[in-house]
């Protein structure tokens, strides 16, 4: 936990140049353009990867990719599109390549923070094993082409992407306990607040290392897609699992039907209270994303925590949740 903490804190960022030969690359998928839902991948005329499918990746294969060099990606949905991107790749380590973007952005919605979303490689050194066999090493990145600026947190431990936009990423990856995760993603945009929970189990992956991306688009239906936005885990095996989102103030378009229970927050100077017996978990956030109190009912009491804003969670035995935004004012 103490290497997680110091790890997420830090802001230093990792690039090396080597005159080595790669010893191994990983290759991720993760464009929306449905264009490139299915690429092969070729460096210097020869082919490193046919048929790597959207949100999909490969095991860690050997390649001489080194330095500054390119890559040529092609659709295979019409050979005749393809698009040549540079690549920046440390010879001495692992790395991993992640294939991000649209072909053509006019055809999408627009970065809201001014971000180039045209179809890039994005470049990382990573370690295939973790050297302590209860941790995991995960690299976190934004790959949401609409996305606002936002902040990834795992809820109630530390910050690991601050203000961030297309792009933008953990400076390395994190060693982090190999156990069970709520990650938040936190819209920066006017006053902060949770856009996102994710559920993620890590518990199985102490010795491993692996990816963990945004994906998909931040609004489907402004870039004419079904592609909505999920947390995209990928193991050094290629393995990849997608966590759906639970948006705020609402279920989804799926659970639209549960009934929502009434929520009465006593102008929050003394607790936060959901009226349905249902209710198994209660929970505040600060504007962060770090749990200022909880309970294992309905009831959450408010009278330890400073004025501001906080959103409050609820989970019913369905396993539904439930955001609420209130403003502690006393």
């Amino acid at each position: 936990m103490k290497n997680f903490l110091i790890a997420a804190a830090s802001a230093a960022a990792l690039f090396f140049c080597s005159s080595e030969a790669v010893s191994q690359v990983q290759f991720l998928n993760n464009s929306s353009d449905m264009l490139f839902a299915e690429i092969t991948v070729k460096h210097n005329g020869k082919i490193l990867v046919k048929g790597l499918k959207y949100r999909r990746a490969t095991p860690f294969m050997a390649s001489d990719i080194d330095g500054f060099d390119t890559l040529t990606i092609i659709s295979e949905a019409d050979t005749n599109i393809k698009r040549t991107l540079p690549v920046a790749v440390d010879g001495s380590a692992p790395m991993c390549i992640i294939i991000q973007g649209v072909g053509e952005p006019f055809a999408f919605a627009a970065n809201p923070d001014g971000r180039d979303i045209s179809l890039s490689a994005y470049c990382q050194n990573v370690n295939i094993k973790s050297e302590e066999p209860t941790e995991t090493e995960i690299l976190f990145q934004f790959g949401s082409t609409d996305a606002p600026i936002c902040s990834l947190n795992a809820v109630d431990i530390a910050p690991l992407i601050r203000k961030g936009s297309f792009g933008d990423a953990t400076p390395f990856p994190i060693p982090m306990p190999a156990m069970r995760y709520e990650f938040a993603i936190i819209e920066e945009s006017g006053i902060p607040s949770i856009h996102s929970v994710f559920k993620v189990d890590l518990s199985d992956w102490g010795g491993k290392t692996g990816i963990c991306a945004l994906s998909g688009f931040w609004n489907p239906k402004y870039n004419n897609s079904d592609k909505s936005l999920v947390l995209l885990l990928v193991n050094s095996n290629g393995e990849a699992k997608e966590y759906l989102s639970e948006p705020v103030g609402i279920y989804s378009e799926i659970n639209s039907d549960v009934e929502r229970p009434k929520f009465n927050f006593y102008a929050a100077i003394e607790r936060v209270v959901w009226d349905s017996p249902e209710i198994v978990s209660a929970k505040i956030f600060s504007e962060s994303g770090v749990i200022a109190a909880h309970a294992a009912d309905n009831s959450v009491t408010t009278v330890n925590l400073p004025n501001g804003v906080y959103f409050c969670t609820a989970e019913n035995r369905a396993g539904n949740i439930f955001i609420e935004r209130v403003l502690i004012c006393r």
